[in-house]
């Protein structure tokens, strides 16, 4: 099960009833303008810290279980994609524009 979840983590799988309830919890959060990935009380730099430490930890889990409880900024996903309307989307009524230049937008919070 876990290599299944880094698999779709990673990219390399893709579950499609995931996906969706991945947009439509993201876009409604942007739409009520929080930050989809919540907000931590760690400095930046302990956040930084934590995200490198568990980057490539499924790698090891055979020796050094390592999980990632840190809630931080560095996803590296762009939330451009969640701004766009995807088909069966119309239906679940969220109205989502994006930011405009010198907006800030929710993940800067």
């Amino acid at each position: 099960a876990y290599k299944r979840s880094v698999q779709r983590f990673k990219g390399q799988a893709e579950n499609e009833r995931e996906v969706k309830k991945d947009r439509y919890e993201v876009k409604k959060l942007l739409s009520q303008n929080m930050n989809p990935y919540g907000v931590s009380s760690l400095t930046p730099y302990l956040q930084d810290v934590a995200s490198r430490n568990s980057k490539d930890s499924h790698m090891m889990l055979g020796i050094i279980p390592w999980f990632n409880f840190v809630n931080h900024q560095n996803h590296g996903i762009d939330l451009k994609k969640y701004y766009e309307v995807r088909e069966g989307e119309e239906k679940w009524g969220i109205s989502l524009s994006p930011p405009r230049v010198g907006e800030v937008d929710p993940v800067d919070q």
